[in-house]
């Protein structure tokens, strides 16, 4: 009788505790989903689709990967870091579609089809070799120092 109920106090307590875990995880990380739904739906899909925000939502994802999701799965690691490269390289493309950055550069003899055809190639090369790093790299271990005895 007492194993049975050490084993349910066991069972309890591992359940608990994944359970805890999972959530504290989860509930950040639906807020800050809900919140950017939220905002779509009333502004609408258009005021997405700017190159800051493509570099802000990088940067939104790389902040969740190095704090909500430090202690998530390999998989959905690697799923923000390709939602990263995707978000990198759309902004990096709409950045090259602007119209004042190109004014700007056109005194200096940058012109949009010469030099922004290789920055294009150029990054879209970089994208291809981090999705390829990103999904064949085998995920990180924790690093545990064993402790060795003097004698």
């Amino acid at each position: 009788m007492a194993f049975c109920l050490y084993c349910r106090f066991r069972l309890a307590r591992w359940l608990g505790w994944y359970l805890g875990r999972g959530m504290r995880m989860l509930v950040p990380l639906l807020l800050v989903l809900s919140i950017a739904i939220l905002t779509a739906a009333t502004l609408g899909s258009s005021a997405f689709l700017n190159w800051p925000t493509m570099f802000g939502a990088a940067f939104l994802f790389f902040v969740l990967l190095r704090g909500l999701l430090s202690e998530s799965s390999a998989f959905l690691k690697k799923a923000v870091k390709l939602g990263i490269a995707v978000c990198l390289l759309a902004g990096f493309s709409m950045l090259m579609n602007w119209g004042p950055l190109w004014g700007l550069l056109e005194p200096f003899g940058f012109t949009r089809n010469q030099t922004g055809f290789h920055l294009i190639v150029a990054a879209v090369s970089i994208w291809w070799i981090s999705v390829f790093w990103i999904t064949l790299s085998r995920p990180s271990t924790a690093r545990v120092q064993q402790a060795t005895n003097p004698n």
